[in-house]
């Protein structure tokens, strides 16, 4: 029986056919960039040409924020009243972050934000930073959107690569997931890399890698920089890019080249892309920066100020995405 294959477009209609926003439920109360990011979501769905206040916010995210107080309570017998302030005391504390954001990110935020009436909405005419920072945001909710999840990570991957390049411009930056240009399986690639950088393979431990296997066993972008001596102490990046909410159990998923590879010169530097905004102006390091030890992070931030030429965003399926979610009419009032 042949099956019908859907075109990336076909998959962008159905996605949008009968979408609904779903709710950030059972995220980690503390984890209030997850909660920030839903806010956003909502609002380019929701606010075409209004604004979204704090009071709708609180409306419409009451359930989300209503679950954790009711966990920080721990059956204290708390009354209505004060569960109606730390009910606002919580939404005022995601909309800071967002109100830092617009100071972060600064012109290449997408939202327009009245820090005086609280309250947010989107910005009529977006450039192409404001774009990619949309496209970004997409990336943080994959749960949202299925049917075209698979084109907003490989192209995810794309974008990684080329803010990796700019920020290491003398360096050799191939991607190795669904976008690579090494074809084979593993075992292939492996022995490629071997010889780009001058390092042997520890025939033994790429030998217990199963023959089927034809992913890049946690590697998704490499980067080096060889001398001309050929000799393999040179810096290597090794870097993986995860869009999920779990993005933390990846974390170590690079290291595994190191048994696949002698690095007897130098190690490699391991690094993380993830879409997610952990920058804050009330924090010395990054949120969650519990989760990036020794790793080189690239989070929201660092891969929009790594992007300097947008000229290929526009060819992108992700851009027609994103564009949709600016122009659906959302049905919710």
């Amino acid at each position: 029986m042949n099956l019908k294959v859907m075109s990336y477009k076909d998959k962008i209609t159905e996605q949008f056919e009968r979408f609904v926003l779903k709710s950030p439920k059972n995220k980690p109360k503390h984890l209030i960039h997850l909660h920030a990011d839903f806010i956003e979501l909502k609002t380019l769905f929701w606010a075409k040409d209004s604004w979204v206040t704090i009071t709708d916010i609180i409306t419409h995210y009451k359930d989300v924020i209503d679950s954790d107080i009711e966990n920080d309570s721990e059956g204290n017998g708390t009354n209505n009243s004060d569960n109606d302030d730390k009910l606002k005391s919580k939404t005022l504390e995601i909309f800071d972050l967002i109100d830092e954001r617009k100071n972060i990110f600064s012109d290449k935020y997408p939202f327009i934000i009245d820090e005086i009436h609280n309250r947010i909405k989107l910005k009529n005419d977006l450039t192409q930073e404001n774009l990619l920072y949309l496209k970004l945001l997409l990336d943080s909710n994959l749960n949202n959107f299925s049917n075209v999840s698979n084109i907003l990570t490989s192209e995810f991957e794309t974008i990684s690569a080329i803010a990796l390049q700019n920020y290491l411009p003398n360096s050799t930056v191939e991607e190795l997931g669904n976008n690579s240009v090494l074809k084979g399986n593993t075992k292939s690639k492996i022995k490629v890399l071997s010889k780009r950088l001058n390092v042997k393979r520890n025939k033994k431990e790429v030998k217990k890698l199963s023959k089927l296997a034809n992913k890049e066993k946690g590697l998704d972008i490499i980067a080096y920089l060889p001398f001309e001596d050929k000799i393999a102490s040179m810096i290597v990046v090794m870097a993986q890019c995860a869009c999920g909410k779990g993005w933390s159990n990846k974390r170590g998923e690079t290291e595994s080249y190191e048994s696949f590879l002698y690095f007897y010169k130098l190690r490699p530097i391991h690094s993380m892309f993830i879409p997610y905004g952990l920058t804050s102006n009330d924090n010395e390091g990054f949120l969650e920066s519990d989760k990036l030890t020794n790793r080189l992070v690239f989070e929201r931030k660092r891969i929009i100020e790594n992007i300097q030429n947008l000229d290929f965003f526009n060819s992108l399926k992700s851009k027609e995405i994103v564009e949709r979610c600016i122009t659906f009419e959302y049905a919710e009032v």
